[in-house]
């Protein structure tokens, strides 16, 4: 054997137990996490666990960020050079470890996009790799929620979908099944951008569906043809009937043709008995009513309310496929449907308000009753599109905002955690300037004097504790690679961080309760003279809500520095150290007068210690032991748990 082919077979053995080791490492991991979170009898008891845990997920991230060091980032800074072998040998390896929900701990978005550009410049002879890794390019773009990614999947399924003619001879069923999958995919990923080419989704859907009905294809394959072309009709018909009803009257033709298909659809199953209705042929028949006025906006919305009472609504949360039950298709297909036929009702205003925060409470509280342990990317999305469709009209009381927060536990811990500690320290450093410097929040509110702020105090805190809260709601699509810390994000991925704000303000803006605190999710991470920090281009120094902000930017920077468990990719620091840190950056990094007042208020300083010490933890083992019981969460939830702790 000679030598470069023995250095291959050496480096492709090496790969492979890299991964499998990998694969095995984030099982651990997850397993640990899990552990954390089991019922324990006393606090002490589980603060060891929760103390034992975190250090070996600490030695597991060593190892994990080792090994990557060694084998992945030398691949994408060019070190070791891309060939085909080395492709052949990754996509392989990145397939198997994809198709058990592990991708972002190895990054994998960032060794394909290399695979894919060297494949630009030296197409393989194998075209079933090329099909692949495009596929899984398109995939890994998908997972991450934001409008620059779901167009790169557009490009990649469309790369993918290129390869058709070569469908019947591929022998690898994987790269089969993903030309097969590109056809639906990049319809879904069209449809997820914020401002959906109909046009275009109208061709890729013409295109999906001439291949679905291909008999030579369905030949060649043993795939479920018939479930993605429901779902393909779902999507197109989604989007004809609904969002743009307003807008795509230059489509009409379209929008007709559609209108019918879902007439025709709905009447042929209504005839067969002996099987139930497709809650999205439902939907979709009573919208085709309202375009073709059988019926109008009032009767549809009527329409939708009896059949909802027929809808099977109960969960098999043991089911793999459990969020393709009815419950879910209306949460995410019916209900942004009512709250636009609610629009067009001619109700009275008031009226349309109640029954739409009613809607809003219900998918909200759909979505916090998930199981911690069936958190997936695919109930991500669906909460994703809850924030987008259906919290414009949510009813935001501090009371309801506690079930948003509820809807992130089931998430991650770390993310709901992070938002509530940043809230309690807000609120308690509010509390105090309140009491020892009045003066200082002259302007908050309309607060013009000393006077004004004693006597607002309630409506200060509640200000307070919601901007907080919603100060990193732009994380709400970067589950993926915010929450599961089991490595440094790569520059590609700090760049895609570093857009919650402007994705953050994107969705409150869309709700008028929280719009007032645009200001804050922007700001939170500028510095105080807006020299450094991100967004760039936003000016935080002229916002009138500056100070709330700089409360909030310190005590992001409280919590997020003294993370012992959440931040595995740093070291915490004390919180002397943050101390320390908040006088050096003072008057540049952050405001003067906040950083004095915590340096020189004794009481402020213990209860910031104790918040991020064992505050942090009291808080943790309430949630972790009652995170799948409903109504002991939402006790927890509700009110000052530390101070009641």
């Amino acid at each position: 054997m000679g030598s470069l082919k023995y250095f291959f077979v050496m480096r492709k053995s090496r790969l492979h137990e890299f991964y499998s080791e990998s694969l095995n490492r984030m099982s651990v991991m997850e397993k640990l996490n899990d552990t954390e979170g089991g019922i324990s009898k006393t606090f002490d008891e589980w603060s060891k666990r929760y103390h034992d845990t975190s250090s070996r997920l600490h030695e597991e991230y060593d190892k994990n960020e080792a090994e990557l060091n060694e084998f992945i980032y030398p691949i994408l800074d060019g070190r070791i050079p891309m060939s085909h072998r080395l492709a052949h040998v990754l996509i392989e390896e990145i397939r198997q470890a994809v198709s058990k929900d592990c991708r972002d701990s190895l990054i994998t978005s960032d060794v394909l996009e290399v695979i894919v550009k060297f494949y630009e410049d030296h197409p393989p002879k194998n075209v079933e790799d090329h099909i692949m890794a495009v596929f899984l390019a398109a995939d890994s773009c998908l997972s991450y929620g934001i409008d620059e990614k779901f167009r790169r999947a557009v490009e990649y399924y469309t790369m993918a979908i290129s390869f058709t003619s070569h469908f019947d001879k591929c022998k690898n069923l994987h790269a089969k099944g993903m030309i097969f999958e590109a056809y639906y995919k990049r319809l879904v990923a069209e449809s997820l951008k914020s401002r959906c080419d109909l046009a275009a989704l109208y061709e890729y859907y013409k295109d999906a569906m001439a291949f679905y009905d291909d008999i030579e294809n369905r030949k060649h394959t043993e795939l479920p043809f018939d479930n993605l072309v429901v779902l393909s009709q779902a999507i197109m018909q989604y989007q004809a009937l609904s969002k743009s009803r307003a807008i795509i009257n230059k489509l009409a033709g379209i929008v007709n043709e559609e209108a019918d298909a879902a007439l025709s659809c709905y009447e042929h199953n209504m005839r067969s008995t002996s099987i139930d209705i497709n809650p999205l042929i439902i939907v979709n028949y009573a919208l085709a009513c309202v375009h073709k006025n059988q019926m109008s906006a009032v009767e549809a919305y009527g329409f939708l309310s009896e059949e909802k009472k027929k809808l099977p609504m109960e969960v098999d949360f043991n089911s793999s496929n459990f969020y393709m039950s009815p419950k879910y298709a209306y949460t995410l297909y019916w209900v942004p449907e009512m709250m636009i036929l609610l629009e067009e009702s001619g109700y009275p205003i008031k009226r349309v308000g109640e029954l739409r925060k009613a809607l809003a409470f219900e998918v909200f509280e759909t979505y916090a009753r998930i199981p911690y342990d069936k958190r997936t990317h695919i109930t991500n999305s669906y909460v994703f599109m809850a924030y987008e469709y259906v919290l414009p009209y949510y009813d935001v009381t501090f009371a309801n905002l506690d079930l948003l927060m509820k809807v992130t536990v089931i998430r991650h811990n770390t993310m709901a955690m992070h938002s509530r500690m940043v809230m309690l320290l807000a609120t308690e450093l509010t509390k105090a300037i309140i009491q020892g410097a009045p003066e200082l929040l002259i302007g908050t509110l309309d607060c013009k004097t000393v006077e004004d702020v004693r006597s607002n105090v309630s409506e200060i805190l509640d200000f307070i504790r919601k901007a907080a809260f919603c100060h990193d709601i732009g994380k709400i699509v970067l589950p993926n690679i915010i929450n599961i810390q089991y490595r440094k994000a790569t520059p590609t991925e700090t760049e895609i961080i570093k857009m919650h704000p402007q994705i953050g303000s994107t969705i409150i803006d869309r709700v008028p309760a929280l719009k007032v605190f645009y200001d804050i999710v922007m700001g939170h991470h500028k510095s105080y003279d807006g020299a450094s920090g991100y967004p760039e281009g936003y000016n935080n120094c002229s916002s009138p809500w500056r100070f709330i902000t700089d409360i909030v930017h310190i005590c992001d920077v409280l919590d997020a520095g003294t993370d012992t468990y959440g931040r595995l990719y740093k070291e915490p620091k004390t919180y002397e150290d943050i101390v320390e840190e908040l006088q050096r950056g003072r008057c540049t990094e952050y405001n003067p007068e906040i950083v004095d007042f915590i340096v020189g208020n004794d009481r402020l300083k213990k209860t910031i210690r104790f918040v991020v010490t064992e505050g942090r933890e009291v808080y943790l083992y309430f949630v972790s032991q009652i995170k799948n019981k409903d109504d002991e969460l939402d006790k927890v939830l509700k009110g000052d748990m530390l101070h009641e702790g």
